[in-house]
This record gives C-alpha cells, sequence and structure tokens, in this order.
C-alpha cells in the first residue's frame, strides 16, 4: 500500500510558535468517534468473539438424536485477544523529543479548510495534520509540523500519533527488505530519546526523530 502522506520539508515557513497554527483545531470531545473511541475497539472484539462462537457451533455435527447429540463434545469458543490502542487519546502524546528536559507535544490536529495554513494548500477541511509543539523553560512552544494527511486518505479517526521511547535499534520499512533503500534512508536508526510514530490504523506508520546534529526532525518509514 502506498503511503497516503505529503511530507513536508521543515523549514521556517512550517514553524509556528505558541498556539496553534491558522487553519487548524484541536480534536473536540465531539470527534471522539471511531477509531479514536475505546468503545469501538471493544465493539471490535465482542464481534470477533461473537464470529469464533459462530464457527465453533457450526463445526459441531448434530445426528437429530437428542440423547446423543447433547453428549456430544461440543468445543468451547476461544476468547479472542483483541489489539487495542495502549492508550486514549490517541491524537496526542507526550514526550521529550529533542532532548531538552522539557516535556513536549505530539498532536493530530484537524484541518479547517483555510488556504495555505502551513505553506501547503489544504483543499478541505476534516484532514489530520501530525505536529510536534516542543515545549521551552522560557517563550512559547515551537510547533512543527511532521506531516500531512493526502486529501484521498479516511478521516482524521483513522490515523494515530504516539511516543516511540529510546532503543538500540528500530528497522525502518526498507531496511526490512520490504522495498530498496533510497539515497540517504537508513535502514535502521538508533532512537536516543523520545520520538513521534505516527501512522493509519492496520495501514502505515511513520516515525519522526529529533537529530540533534541538524536541529531537526528526520523522517523514517516504519511500516506500509
Amino acid at each position: 500500500m502506498k503511503v497516503c502522506i505529503v511530507f513536508l520539508l521543515l523549514a521556517l515557513a512550517d514553524v509556528a510558535y505558541g498556539q496553534v497554527p491558522k487553519g487548524w483545531r484541536i480534536p473536540t470531545p465531539a470527534d471522539i468517534k471511531g477509531q479514536w473511541s475505546e468503545n469501538h475497539w471493544d465493539k471490535e472484539c465482542q464481534k470477533a468473539n461473537d464470529r469464533n462462537k459462530k464457527l465453533a457451533n457450526d463445526a459441531v455435527e448434530y445426528t437429530g438424536n437428542p440423547v446423543k447429540d447433547i453428549a456430544k463434545d461440543i468445543p468451547k469458543p476461544e476468547v479472542v485477544d483483541c489489539w487495542k490502542p495502549e492508550a486514549f487519546p490517541i491524537h496526542t502524546a507526550t514526550g521529550d523529543y529533542n532532548g531538552d528536559g522539557v516535556l513536549d507535544e505530539a498532536r493530530i490536529l484537524i484541518s479547517v479548510g483555510v488556504p495555505k495554513p502551513t505553506g501547503f494548500a489544504i483543499k478541505r477541511s476534516g484532514m489530520a495534520g501530525f505536529f510536534v509543539f516542543l515545549n521551552s523553560k522560557i517563550g512559547p512552544a515551537k510547533v512543527i509540523v511532521l506531516g500531512l494527511a493526502a486529501d484521498q486518505s479516511p478521516s482524521p479517526q483513522y490515523s494515530f500519533i504516539g511516543t516511540q521511547p529510546p532503543v538500540e535499534k528500530i528497522e525502518t520499512w526498507c531496511g526490512r527488505g520490504a522495498r530498496d533503500c533510497e539515497v540517504g534512508e537508513p535502514a535502521s536508526v538508533t532512537l536516543k530519546r523520545d520520538a513521534v510514530i505516527f501512522g493509519q490504523f492496520e495501514a502505515w506508520s511513520t516515525l519522526a526523530y529529533w537529530s540533534a546534529a541538524e536541529n531537526k526532525f528526520k523522517v523514517v518509514t516504519i511500516s506500509d
């Protein structure tokens, strides 16, 4: 599956300070639906268990003789251990992403259709944008946009953002042999500090990690 995201060059035009950038809004309680809702995943697990129970019952062969049928060893349906996000809400995350000792925020913001809010034209409202708010001990937060969901992507509720803790080695999509690594694209990265992981549920994920040497975020594809 092709990654449906537009990555931004982290130039000055894509950096703001303080509040939510023009043309974007923070999700409200009314947006906590679909895959942003814990209730959604509970229902999905129930559906999976119901399907499993039906398959188990359908596998039992009945003779039509009540005495024999009652004596049959009917298999007990296996309870499905369903996957769910580790934490809610799943449109925000926190971590020290640039290693300055101050807790930062990563957020999914929703577009409100204002043209060129970050240097890129937004054709409609309701799109997901992936942002980092680098907080400081003094002064306002530095707001950086990591990526924008493409026009053809589904609603923001299909997207997620989270924190990837430091790890000695994490393989990228090309590093796992899914495709050839492009020039300058690493096969793996070592995370010395928290990083931002974001993407679309059950589709693709991307990692944004801070490069102290380049004083900016670097972005790599983890799954596609």
